[in-house]
């Protein structure tokens, strides 16, 4: 869409094809809008790019309304390209041998907690869609949402068991290919590590996401700033609760299974050097506050 200048066009780009796409649609607020749950957050995450970039296209419902038609047109529109893709299969004859895997590089933040992007722990910004069509899936089978976890990583282990390949010894993914088939592998995993380490203005975080409990550490900050979440309690992590005494093992516990895993895969990685000074989001004035949960 490059030198598409077409109006809207821009920050979610869509093909001709579905131009005028939802103009005719009121698209729902986020759910997660209510300025009290932006202004929960401790100040570097008030100054970061996610608000920065929350004044692009959310900060109005005008705005907001222009950028989710436009989203939801761009959504469209891969969803027919996906379409064209399965069509010829069909006319090459390859369609019941061949397995479509559908995915992204990370969540998205679409006006929620006043944020847009990505880059911090919450969910909106960590969850990964991820949809696979197997042909030679029972229909019975077609269509479920699963409940395990399944990473990136897991792709390319994936991918060479469908061919009959060997995984190598150095892959930390594991094959979906039982899960796809209706099956629960022995020992599937519970929990797994994340971590965001780039230039500022975006956020340099590590932690664990569990069943039940979020962890996450924001070590670039003097002192390094943490977070717990309890899922079954609060599944859209509002409360912070990592300087609640009911939750002090928990936090302890949380905290030594992030330092195990990452200690696993080679030790800590230092923030990488900044593009220039910490810039605030528009509206806010000063730099981050240096604060901390305890």
């Amino acid at each position: 869409e490059d030198n598409d200048h077409r109006p809207g066009i821009g920050l979610y780009p869509w093909p001709p094809s579905v131009d005028g796409m939802y103009e005719d649609r009121a698209i729902p607020p986020p759910r997660l809008r209510h300025p009290a749950i932006y202004e929960r957050h401790p100040e570097f995450l008030k100054q970061s790019l996610n608000r920065e970039r929350f004044f692009w296209g959310y900060d109005t419902p005008e705005k907001y309304q222009t950028n989710l038609r436009a989203y939801f047109r761009m959504i469209s529109g891969i969803d027919r390209a996906v379409a064209r893709v399965i069509a010829a299969l069909e006319e090459a004859g390859l369609a019941e041998n061949t397995i479509i895997v559908y995915s992204a590089d990370n969540g998205y933040y679409l006006g929620d907690r006043g944020f847009q992007g990505k880059w911090s722990h919450y969910e909106e910004s960590l969850r990964v869609p991820l949809i696979i069509y197997d042909p030679r899936s029972p229909k019975a089978q077609r269509g479920r949402v699963v409940d395990q976890m399944a990473l990136n990583v897991d792709l390319p282990a994936t991918f060479l068991d469908w061919a009959g390949g060997q995984k190598p010894a150095t892959y930390e993914g594991r094959s979906l290919s039982p899960i796809v088939r209706g099956r629960t592998p022995p020992e599937w995993r519970r929990h797994f590590f994340g971590e965001h380490v780039d230039l500022a203005p975006t956020l340099t975080w590590e932690g664990v996401r569990g069943e039940r409990y979020v962890y996450a550490r924001y070590f670039d900050q003097q002192p390094a700033f943490e977070f717990l979440h309890d899922l079954q309690r609060d599944p859209d992590e509002l409360q912070n609760l990592a300087s609640d005494p009911e939750y002090a093992e928990t936090l302890k516990k949380m905290r030594a299974l992030c330092d195990a895993e990452m200690n696993a895969r080679g030790g800590a990685l230092l923030p990488m050097p900044e593009r220039g000074a910490r810039k605030p989001a528009q509206g806010k004035k000063g730099g981050a506050k240096k604060t901390n949960t305890k």
